[in-house]
């Protein structure tokens, strides 16, 4: 089960950084996140990239 959460939280803070909606920390706590570091942790074991990174890539794919 939290796993699945965890999943959920993950993908929400994914469409959070695609839209720039505020640095890394602030999207770990409004996702529910508590710890950012553990939440950069989690990202990076999901996208195989850290949050910047993706946050980055998703930037450099919508100007195109």
């Amino acid at each position: 089960a939290s796993d699945f959460v965890r999943m959920l939280r993950l993908k929400r803070a994914a469409l959070l950084l695609q839209q720039q909606s505020g640095n890394i920390s602030e999207i770990a706590y409004d996702v529910g996140f508590s710890n950012p570091a553990y939440f950069s942790k989690c990202v990076r074991r999901q996208f195989d990239m850290s949050p910047s990174q993706y946050e980055k890539k998703y930037a450099c794919q919508e100007r195109s």
